[in-house]
Order: structure tokens, then sequence, then C-alpha cells
């Protein structure tokens, strides 16, 4: 029995669907990974943006805080133009979380 090797097209065929499938299951392991990639980046920018922001209106709430106490004592003339800001403020959770700590 004479075994017969395929043309050399179809063997051109076949590498070429074997290679196609590669690069597409590389291709949608890539796309999988570059979507986990970037939904830990926003997870995590978000943590860093969130724990940022805290921290700026606990300064902010601080900052206000001194300010009225020296409108109250009238040695700050700008602060009659924040008092509407300190007001505002007091009205959240973590300015009374500051008065008593501090």
């Amino acid at each position: 029995m004479v075994h017969h090797s395929p043309p050399l097209d179809e063997m051109k065929s076949i590498t070429y669907r074997l290679s196609y499938r590669q690069t597409a299951a590389s291709s949608r392991y890539c796309q999988q990974e570059s979507m986990g990639l970037m939904i830990t980046i926003a997870i995590s920018s978000v943590t860093v943006m969130s724990f940022s922001w805290s921290k700026f209106v606990v300064y902010a709430s601080l900052f206000l805080e001194k300010v009225e106490k020296w409108r109250r004592t009238g040695n700050c003339k700008e602060a009659l133009h924040l008092g509407k800001a300190t007001v505002l403020l007091k009205k959240k959770p973590f300015s009374r979380q500051i008065r008593r700590t501090s």
C-alpha cells in the first residue's frame, strides 16, 4: 500500500486554519485578561479616590471649624464670607466626630 501525502495547497490550508484558531483563542484570552485588568484598575482607582475624598473633606471640615472659631472671636474678617459653608458642613456626620476627638 502506497501512502500519498496531501497536496501542498491542502497542507497550507490546514496550517492556516490551525494558526487562525490559535490566534483567535489567544485573542479571546488577551481580551479576557485585559478586561480583568481594567476592572481591577477601576476598583483600585475608585477606592483610592474615595479615600482621598474623605481625607479632603475631613481636612476641609477642620479648616472650616478653625475659620468659625476665628469668626466668633473676631480675628478673621474673611471668615464672615465662609459662614454659610461652615453651617452646611456642620450637618455632615464627621464634623461631629472631629469635635469629639479634638
